[in-house]
């Protein structure tokens, strides 16, 4: 049976306090089940950690909730440019927009987030990066 050091110190002291020859079978055996009792209980700490732990980052995983702004909402009046190389832009009206809350992180949000479009060509998914919001006059 293997013993970490601080409990070799406590037999130690306790040998030390009375003399070895006065201690009888009893309390020797008192002195075994402390200490098996001591390693019991320390093994069923870690494995309560562990467990709490592990149900802490599983909460904090559901409990994320990401939190972004756009500067377009439904209904408003969007341009973006058709295509990257030329600067032909479009205009249309936001019909829908995606649900941001089923992104993990808030990259993946910031890249991954469209709308809906509706304009003179048919409805288009849009990154709502490359949307502008037409100001009315």
């Amino acid at each position: 049976m293997k013993y970490n050091k601080r409990q070799l110190n406590n037999i130690k002291s306790n040998f030390s306090n009375t003399n070895s020859k006065s201690l009888s079978r009893n309390l020797r055996k008192q002195i075994i089940k402390n200490l098996k009792s001591n390693d019991d209980t320390e093994s069923e700490n870690e494995d309560t950690t562990k467990i709490t732990r592990r149900d802490i980052k599983q909460k904090s995983k559901k409990d994320k909730t990401i939190c972004i702004e756009w500067n377009v909402n439904v209904g408003d009046i969007v341009e973006w440019k058709t295509s990257r190389d030329s600067e032909d832009t479009d205009i249309g009206i936001v019909v829908e927009m995606q649900d941001l809350n089923k992104y993990s992180s808030m990259n993946l949000a910031l890249s991954y987030s469209q709308a809906l479009v509706m304009s003179e060509k048919g409805r288009f998914w849009i990154n709502l990066k490359s949307l502008v919001r037409i100001d009315e006059e």
